[in-house]
């Protein structure tokens, strides 16, 4: 499912079995729902195996169901006027679900120990 501020990652990590909101700080209030391990932990306080561990994952995953928002030749957004590449492309190209890294992520809890990922 997705609507104006989510958009869902259906291929689950781990066991799926936690639902999670995951934003990039250059897309909110959008976020991602991802599934995944239920014993990946949400915070970072010396925790091992936590979420952040996983981010590149996490990461990786939304970049292969909804795509980069950047231009992989200048870095800018699509639509950057000085870009050969990229110039020519509508700017909503890189719009959310697209995925942009920027400044850094974050994370929710959205519900735990699901019986099964949402698909």
């Amino acid at each position: 499912m997705m609507t104006e501020t989510s958009a869902e990652v259906t291929t689950p990590l781990g066991d799926g079995r936690r639902v999670i909101g995951f934003q990039s700080l250059n897309t909110r209030p959008a976020y991602w729902i991802v599934c995944v391990d239920s014993s990946w932990s949400l915070d970072n306080n010396g925790k091992p195996d936590t979420i952040y561990d996983h981010s590149d994952e996490i990461c990786t995953a939304i970049e292969e169901e909804f795509g980069i928002a950047e231009c992989g030749y200048c870095g800018d957004r699509y639509g950057a006027a000085g870009c050969d590449e990229c110039r020519d492309e509508p700017e909503d190209e890189g719009a959310f679900p697209h995925f942009r890294f920027g400044d850094g992520v974050c994370w929710f809890l959205i519900r735990d120990e699901a019986a099964q990922c949402v698909q």
